[in-house]
């Protein structure tokens, strides 16, 4: 059985595909935060890097939020 680390991204990876898809800039924070609430999937490789779901990442759009107060 192989493994399929060609479906998984790193937070920099996910963060590019991401503002391509959203328009607009997001960062590798975001992503992990993204993972965290659950909204898509990732895997610890060790205590310091994870890897994210390239479907997921594919599949979800950060809608912009704007900063008027």
């Amino acid at each position: 059985m192989s493994s399929h680390f060609d479906d998984w991204i790193n937070g920099r990876d996910a963060a590019s595909i991401l503002s391509q898809n959203s328009g607009h800039r997001v960062s590798a924070d975001y992503v992990r935060l993204l993972s965290h609430s659950g909204k898509i999937r990732s895997i610890a490789i060790d205590g310091r890097t994870k890897l994210y779901c390239r479907e997921d990442i594919e599949r979800y759009t950060v809608r912009s939020h704007s900063k008027d107060k």
